[in-house]
């Protein structure tokens, strides 16, 4: 105990001499306790789960406090996978393409997040076994998702917007067909943006991301789910691990300390 307080002491010092603006979680993600909640006990945490279930079990919401938890849809099985990102521990989901299998909660839940000035934040890590148009994340499914991220040779992210219930998209620039990748897409309603990070980074790809998006996030009546839309359209044939939604825009600096240290802040030691 006398060892955390000190170190907690002398990490403030460090950081106000260097004059950072570093918020509780990030310090608190940072500070190499294997113990800790990370992300998890952000106060803006709609739903994470760490992707470690098996077969036809599903997933519970991790955060402090949730209880948004996916269960697999019917009759599928995903099984979990030793594979993990490079330096994480724990376990993935291996999901496939030609079963068509997801995970899934029920609409108008903690993840439904919609608003005019709404921040959002959505993240996890993935690994492409084939390549083509598969979704990672949904919130609802074609032609009324409230958000989503895809695969393609590049990531995609599609925002349904609030003002005329109309569909836009950034595309990021990396090629994400092979080896492990971490993407986290964020709705800056303040900077009037819709951002992709891929592996803790911005993925800039000229006006294509980030995308100027000022139209607020549509309320979609579908359910939220992983590794497919709800109605089992373009299924992701992969593997899929350490899967968050918050509801505010993450900085820069906090994509890049959950890409490092993951959604608890031990990269996977808490699976």
């Amino acid at each position: 105990m006398i060892k955390r307080i000190v170190l907690a002491i002398f990490s403030f010092f460090l950081f106000a001499s260097n004059s950072y603006a570093v918020s509780p979680v990030i310090l608190y993600g940072m500070s190499g306790d294997a113990s800790g909640l990370g992300y998890l006990e952000d106060a803006n945490c709609a739903g994470a789960w760490y992707m470690n279930a098996d077969g036809s079990t599903g997933e519970t919401d991790r955060c402090v406090g949730g209880s948004e938890d996916l269960t697999v849809s019917a009759s599928d099985t995903i099984p979990t996978s030793a594979t993990v990102p490079s330096g994480y521990a724990g376990t993935s989901r291996d999901f496939e393409n030609s079963e068509a299998d997801f995970l899934y909660h029920a609409a108008n839940g903690a993840t439904d997040i919609y608003g005019a000035e709404q921040g959002l934040t959505f993240c996890a890590w993935f690994k492409m076994e084939s390549n083509g148009i598969y979704e990672i994340i949904a919130n609802g499914e074609d032609g009324d998702e409230g958000y989503m991220v895809r695969t393609n040779t590049i990531l995609e992210a599609w925002i349904r917007n609030n003002a005329d219930d109309d569909g836009v998209a950034a595309y990021g620039a990396t090629n994400i067909t092979s080896g492990w990748h971490h993407t986290c897409v964020v709705h800056d309603p303040v900077g009037n943006e819709i951002i992709i990070y891929v592996d803790g980074s911005e993925d800039s790809n000229g006006a294509s991301n980030p995308l100027s998006f000022s139209e607020g996030l549509d309320n979609s009546d579908q359910a939220f789910t992983v590794g497919a839309y709800p109605g089992a359209g373009s299924p992701f044939d992969g593997l899929i691990d350490e899967v968050g939604v918050w509801s505010r825009a993450f900085t820069p600096a906090e994509v890049l300390d959950i890409f490092t240290n993951g959604i608890d802040g031990s990269r996977g030691g808490n699976d």
